[in-house]
Parts: C-alpha cells; structure tokens; sequence
C-alpha cells in the first residue's frame, strides 16, 4: 500500500513540475537555513561537552557589587583553590589556571605566546589528549606541555619531546623548561585550550608578588566532585572565605561563591564577566533561530497555497477515485505521501545547500573567520532535528491540503459547485501572513545593510587615522623606540600611555560625594590626548610642566559628567582610594571598545613616570605609513628587542567588529532576498489558483469586450487590499521589531528609518502587479472558446 502511495506521489510530482519546483525549491532553501541556523545554535550551546568528566566538574565563580554594580565573574582569588582542597577532601580534584605570557626561545627562532599556569590534575580533569607523553607531566616543575599547533610552530617536524625552551617573563625572569608533552588537535567544541601548559610551582618564581595573596586574580578555579549532593554542602560554607578576601580587596568585595558546571559556561558568556569558557552573545541565537522559524513558517505558507491551486487540476481524479470506492482516509494518506516525499525531496536538497553554499557563507560572515561544519557525526541533535523537520515540514504544510481537499463529494466535483479561487479566507489569511513575515525580513535586511554603512563612517570620537601604536615591555624599550622614531621625518608628534584606547584599560573605584562609582580608567602621558585626536569639550588638557599634576588632576569624558549630573565639573572632586583629584577638563565622549557596546564613564590620569608606559602612540604624516612601519619594525628587531614586533595602526583596532557586522548586515540580505522569493511563490499559487477557478468568466468577459486593463483590476482588487493589510501590519511590526534587535546587538546604531519602510511597501506592491501582468498575459493568449467548450 505504502509503495503504492509512493509511486502515485512520484507520478504527480512528475505531472506537475511547475508546482513541485516552486514547492521544493522553497521548502530547501527554509530547511537548508534551519540546518544552519541549528548546527551553530547547537554547537555554541554544546561545548565542552566532549570533556568526559564535563558533568563533574564546576567552576568557582564570584558574584561580586561594586559601586553599585552587581555582576559574576568568572575569576577567583588565588588562594582559594589551595583553601577548598585543604579543608574540603571530599573534592576529588582542584585546579586552577592563571593566564599569562611570555616570550619563547628555540635555537635561533623567538616568539611570542600566550600560556598557562596550571596546578597538577589539570589533564586527568580535562580531556585533551595527549599525541606525546603523559598526563601526570605537570608533575615535574620543569616541565612544559605544548598544543599541537605551538609544537609544529616552535619545531616544524621535528619531535619535539625532551627539548629545551626558554622562557621569558618581562625584563627580568628567563627560565628553561623542557617538552614533556603534546596535546592531540583540539576539539572544536572546546570553549577553551591552551598553547603551553607550566606547572603552578613555577608562579611564585616568575611573579613572587602574587604568592598566596589574596587580593591576586586568578583566571579560574575548577573543582571536580562525583557528587552533587556534597557540592551543594560545600557551596554553604563558602562564607568562611568571604571575610578575608574582602578584606584583601575592598574595592571588588565578593558576596557569593557560585558553583557552575562546565556544560553552563558558554550558554552564560554574556552573564558572566572575565570567563575562561568563550561563546556566542545569547541574543545572537534568539535572532537566529527567529530567523529560521520565519523561513521554515513562509515556505509551509507557500507550500500550502501552491498545493490548494495545484488541487484544482485534480478535481476529476479526486472524483472518479471515490467514485470506485475511495475512503478519504485512502485520499488523505495519498495527498500526505506525496507531501513527504516533496518533502523528503527538499530535505536533501536542503542538505546538500547547507553543506556547499549556505554553510560555507554563514562562516565567511560571522563564525570569526573558522570554519565551522555541520556537525553530522556528532552525536545525535542534528539527526533528530532533521527528522522532526521532515515531520513537521510534511505534516504542517500538507496536512490542511489534504484534508481540505479529500472533503469534496464527488457530485459537487462533477457538478463544478466547487470553489477554489481567491475567496478562501484560510489562504488569504496565509498569504497576509507571507508578505508580513517577508517585509520585517526585508526591512530588516536593508536596516542592517545601512547601519554597516552608518558603523564604518560614525566618528570614532578621535582621529584614528595615521596613528601608529607600538606596544612596550619595559621602559628602554619606550625611550629606544621613541627616540629612534623622533629622528624620522615621517613621524609627526609622540606620545605614551600605561593602557591604550582600543587596547588595555582598566577599571577602577571612584568616590564623588560620597557615593562611589565604578568606571573605566586610562593613565596615560602629557601628549597622549593631541597625538590621539581626542577633542577637548571644556578645561584643559595635562600641562606637563606642572609638577602637582600627576596627584591633583584627573580628566573625564562626557558620560560621566553627564551621568553624574554635574552642572560645573570643573569645580567638582574625585577620590580614588584616599587621594583626592580636581576636574581640570571633560573631553568628548570616544569609542575604546567597538560599536556592540556603550560608552561608560571614564577617567583620565596623568601618568609622571614612563617606566609604567605600555605603549607608544606615534602620529604619522600622510603617505608614510608603509615607510614608517618599516622603519620602527627593523629597529625593534635589530636594536630594541629580540621579540616579534607587534606594531598596528589604530584605524585597524575594530576589524573584527566591521567584519561581524558586516555579516549580519549580509544575512540578513540573504534572508530577505530568499522571504521575498518565497513570498512571490505563494502570491503567484494564490493568484493561479483565482483565474484557473475564473477562467470561463473571464472568458465570456473578453467575448463581451472587457480589455486586458479591466480584467487586471478585476484581479488587482481580489488581492490588493491584502497588500495593503501586509503593508499596515508589517510598518509597525518590522519598526518595533528591528528595533529591538538593534538595541539587543548593538550599542550604537542608526536605528529605524523611513526609507526602509517606504522601499519595503513599494517591493510589496511592485510585486502583486509584476505577478498580475504575468497571469494576464496568459490570459490574453487563452481562446475563449477553448475556455467556454463544455467536456
């Protein structure tokens, strides 16, 4: 029976291209979206799960107020980890991992790399495998456990087990460790990694300072226990850390230990602050998936309506089949295979679009330049998915066709008493509902195409143009570089900073009034503000050649004046610890993180002593960027240090943002262009639908004298007030809408504009009369006669 279904569903799909093409093409484009949109929803949300211990291990995090401002950070005291192994030995495993740097040595080859110190049991806590040697590696203090990618780096081909590596640390600390490890490639569902792992023993030798103390932050303390039960006890009897802690840090006081588990951390990235666990913003996955359910909603829409016009043509075959004997639960089960099967058909289809186009573009756009493929080996959620899509697409967009249809009797078939033009309220409502769906999807792809072009042109609030940044390790490396640099006649105007706008900065505590605040803070150098380009509002820069200017005067931008309500800022004070500075200026408002996030307030101090200087910030004359790159780059090599040269020009800073917003702005284009095509679909079923149900009126219209024009507003009128409903219904919709996810993204945009609105109700429009013109052109080559002879 079921063969037979199916081969009778091959035949109709065979009889009807025209329909089946529409349907398809429609149906794979949705599914192809969704296959995408899930595989990056499913694998933001799914990391680490690949640790085989994932579910027993948590992360310390710290709920913590300051100035008035409630967060959870995903750093920890240092000596905490020592504290909870000591005094709770139900744990079975404690570690922690402190990030750092330092500049690494083999033969004659130097690099500089990120790393890792980490407590012994970090491997037997986590799963990365190691390609060479063993997991208690760490226990040696000595010994340094490389990635894969940092061992083909360091030697090429070579094995690099039991060489020697030199460490460097700042200016001082150089210390020798040997290979005793390399990890197998990561997994790409690791939220984190690591390029070289050092034991912890070797902390208190590069930075003493930090040892045991409790105002040191450490990137993270994990801790392993085979029983949930005992975690919940522990976690009540954090407190007795909570007292020395604040004690050691007044000005970031914790409130709360907060336990996490590993399988939580990605999912919670935008919650959580200074987290180890990397991942995808949470509203990223709502639009996304919004997204795919619209598509998946515009194809079923289309699906329907393409499949009720095509149902017209069938009439006859629908009689005669209950004519000898029929059931319409035989007749339902037949429109309902062929249903699955151009489903089926669409679902390949749609895999092989998300495998070789849609995938590979939704990467290039906004998966931060890597690859990600579709996961199809990888468990069980995407196979599932793709069967509940089957299930759903055949059964959502089939199941009312069918039953609509298999409802005739076959005397109204024979009679021609039915009707199935445009008069069915169901279709009108789903075509309504189409063009709806599609105008917020098309004014949301040209709002995000404009606020790109908005983003690239808005004011950074500075002159980021021909501004050279160098960062510094160590004051002879400020004094070297800028002399060196002052001799070029390229090079306009000098200046350094302890942090950098775009790069390092910090926050801080700060007291006005007696009400405390937390903002961000720079400490930079007498010229920084004019090599920079920041503009004064009102006061005066740092004067260098005041000698109390470091310890009395501090600068702001215009947020915090603006949010501290000051009317006079130069008459106000700030305190910060005990000291008390004066306001001796308010620059403008300038952007150091990118357009995602706002600006907060912000203090400048003048920093006196260069030795501190992190970086040097060169101004350079027009035309000689290359030339003076160059130049500072041989010198860094040759005289300055031997470590890579990590100059950049500032107007760089935000690529990556531009590059991500770029990519939204890009799919959301894409999805417009695919909304606008399957609209048009449903819009041309509908109208099919209408003139094959009215073709002998029509027909004796023409034989009375009505012209072409007159048959087009006869249709026109049957569909034009439903554009026009699409059009009062998706303006308000697409404005609020978009205007949310504008606001949720980003923190500085363009918003909603007229224009948008106003191309968007033309496109509508432009529509319903390109696919009218199309029917009566066809109508015009139709002989009435033809139409009118009676079978």
């Amino acid at each position: 029976m079921l063969k037979s279904y199916f081969k009778l569903a091959w035949r109709s799909l065979i009889r009807n291209k025209l329909s089946a093409f529409i349907n398809i093409l429609g149906l794979s484009l949705a599914i192809g979206s969704a296959i995408v949109i899930f595989n990056f929803i499913e694998f933001s949300l799914n990391k680490d799960a690949f640790h085989e211990q994932a579910e027993e291990i948590y992360l310390v995090e710290c709920a913590i107020t300051r100035n008035g401002n409630d967060a959870i950070w995903g750093i920890s005291p240092g000596p905490l980890g020592p504290a909870l192994k000591q005094d709770f030995p139900q744990l079975k495993r404690v570690v922690r991992l402190k990030r750092d740097a330092a500049v690494v040595r083999y033969e004659d080859k130097i690099f500089e790399q990120g790393l890792y110190f980490a407590d012994q049991g970090f491997l037997d806590m986590f799963t990365f495998p190691l390609e060479k040697g063993e997991k208690n590696a760490l226990d040696n203090p000595n010994a340094i456990v490389l990635s894969k990618s940092a061992a083909e780096r360091f030697f090429g081909e070579k094995d690099p087990m039991g060489k020697s590596l030199s460490l460097s640390f700042g200016d001082s600390t150089q210390l020798e460790f040997v290979v005793a490890g390399v990890a197998e490639a990561f997994s790409e569902r690791a939220s984190f990694s690591f390029n070289m792992l050092i034991s912890m023993d070797q902390l208190k030798r590069v930075h003493p300072e930090s040892e045991g103390k409790w105002n040191e932050w450490y990137s993270a303390t994990f801790v392993q226990t085979e029983n949930g039960a005992e975690l919940k006890s522990i976690a009540q009897q954090m407190d007795r850390y909570l007292a020395v802690q604040n004690e050691a840090r007044k000005d970031f006081p914790i409130h709360e230990f907060i336990f996490d588990n590993l399988l939580n951390l990605t999912e919670r990235t935008g919650t959580v602050r200074m987290t180890l666990s990397g991942g995808q913003d949470p509203s990223a996955f709502y639009i996304l998936g919004m997204i795919g359910i619209f598509l998946i909603a515009l194809a079923c829409f289309n699906y329907i309506n393409i499949a009720i016009a095509s149902a017209s043509k069938r009439l006859k075959e629908i009689g005669i089949r209950k004519v000898v004997g029929g059931s319409r639960k035989q007749l339902i089960f037949q429109f309902l295979s062929e249903n699955m099967l151009t489903c089926l058909i669409a679902l390949l289809l749609g895999v092989a679009l998300a495998e070789f186009l849609l995938n590979p573009g939704f990467n290039s756009s906004v998966n931060d330049g890597e690859y990600l493929p579709i996961a199809y080996g990888h468990g069980w959620a995407l196979w599932a998915f793709l069967t509940c899509l089957l299930l759903f697409t055949g059964f959502a967009a089939g199941a009312y066709p069918a039953l609509y249809v298999s409802s005739f009797t076959p005397v109204s078939i024979f009679r021609k008493t039915i009707s199935l033009g445009g008069k069915r309220i169901f279709t009108k409502i789903l075509l309504t509902l189409q063009f709806v769906l599609a105008f917020f999807l098309m004014t949301a792809g040209i709002v995000f195409t404009q606020n790109v072009r908005y983003q690239a042109d808005k004011d950074w609030g500075y002159n980021q143009e021909q501004v050279l940044i160098i960062p510094l390790e160590g004051s002879r490396q400020f004094h070297a570089m800028r002399d060196a640099l002052a001799s070029q006649a390229g090079v306009q105007a000098l200046a350094g900073s302890k942090g950098h706008v775009g790069g390092l900065r910090y926050i801080d505590g700060i007291t006005n009034r007696g009400t405390a605040y937390e903002v961000s803070r720079f400490d930079v150098g007498p010229d920084y503000m004019d090599v920079m380009g920041i503009r004064l509002k009102e006061g005066r820069f740092f004067d260098k050649n005041l000698q109390a200017e470091a310890s009395q005067s501090i600068m702001v931008n215009e947020t915090f004046a603006r949010e501290l309500g000051w009317e006079n800022p130069l008459s106000e004070q700030i305190t910060i610890d005990t000291t008390s500075y004066q306001v001796i200026g308010v620059v403008e408002d300038f952007h150091y993180d990118d357009f995602f996030d706002p600006i907060e307030p912000t203090i400048l101090l003048f920093e006196p002593n260069e030795s501190n200087f992190g970086y040097l910030t060169a101004r350079i004359a027009e035309g000689q960027n290359t030339q003076t790159f160059e130049f500072a780059e041989k010198y860094w090599l040759e005289s300055v240090a031997q470590t890579p040269f990590e100059g950049f020009f500032q107007d760089s800073i935000f690529d990556e943002f531009f590059r991500v917003s770029k990519g939204i702005g890009n799919i959301f284009l894409v999805v417009a262009i695919m909304a606008i095509l399957l609209a048009c679909m449903g819009l041309f079923g509908l109208v099919s639908l209408n003139v094959a149900s009215r073709t002998k009126e029509f027909s004796v219209r023409k034989i009375l004298g009505a012209s072409l024009g007159k048959l087009g507003s006869l249709l026109n009128r049957e569909f034009l007030w439903l554009m026009i409903l699409c059009i009062l219904l998706g303006v308000p919709l697409s404005y609020f809408m978009i205007q949310v996810i504008l606001d949720s993204v980003f923190a500085f945009h363009m918003g909603v504009s007229v224009l948008p609105l106003v191309m968007c109700s033309l496109i509508v429009l432009v529509t319903l009369l390109a696919t009218i013109s199309i029917h009566l052109f066809k109508l015009a080559a139709v002989n009435p006669a033809d139409a009118l002879r009676d079978e």
